[in-house]
């Protein structure tokens, strides 16, 4: 299956302002809150991660229930193992930790508004406040929107950092820029929102449309 928007696109130069409006349209982390669930994007980028992050608001009693997406996404020259994502994570996790936790596994989708429309009858979504978001941190803004296709509550966006190509150092607000995965996975990013909430898969706020215009200015 070939993607619409590669993972790794060709980037442009970027100058510092655009670096900065990157940054603020494509990452959002908030103080992770007390929620009725937290809900886990798919990823095949080192499950261990996320499971991780998952145990760690279990343990802090953020929820107690968890919907964790992602079936197989077989694109082309990306590494798969033919197992859902979400199974690769939940099995990732110790669950013997958190015998009263309420663990839901969607196993069909294969990109972000995927995982979240394929939940939509996994979780009684309008019987929810308030809910904790997983996703990758360069991503965290796109999923942040994209869940709110389904859920007009209230969202909070708890991301974790992947590996950069350079041993011990991972993808952040703070450095993305001073890796080349780094500046590529942002720009796809860029394209994404630009592509994606341009023709309605999510709704773009007021500040990412002024931010996309002025990326979009800047570069022409």
């Amino acid at each position: 299956m070939k993607r619409e928007i590669e993972r790794h696109p060709e980037v442009p130069f970027f100058s510092l302002k655009i670096r900065e409006l990157l940054s603020g349209l494509c990452f959002r982390q908030d103080k992770p809150q007390r929620s009725d669930l937290i809900f886990a994007f798919g990823t095949n980028i080192i499950p261990e991660i996320l499971a991780g992050r998952i145990e760690e608001l279990l343990g802090n009693k953020i929820a107690e229930t968890v919907l964790i997406t992602g079936g197989i996404a077989n694109y082309i020259n990306t590494e798969y193992k033919n197992i859902p994502e979400s199974d690769l994570i939940y099995s990732a996790m110790d669950r013997s930790k958190f015998p009263g936790i309420k663990f839901i596994l969607e196993r069909r989708s294969k990109n972000n508004l995927e995982n979240v429309l394929f939940s939509a009858s996994k979780f009684p979504f309008s019987q929810a406040n308030t809910i904790t978001c997983l996703s990758h941190s360069y991503a965290s803004r796109r999923s942040v929107q994209t869940l709110k296709r389904i859920f007009p509550g209230t969202i909070f966006s708890y991301p974790y950092d992947i590996p950069s190509e350079k041993e011990g150092i991972n993808i952040t607000l703070n450095n993305w820029w001073e890796t080349e995965r780094g500046r590529s996975l942002v720009w796809g990013e860029f394209l994404r929102i630009r592509t994606y909430g341009g023709r309605g898969d999510f709704p773009l706020t007021a500040m990412m449309r002024l931010q996309l215009s002025e990326i979009n200015l800047m570069l022409n």
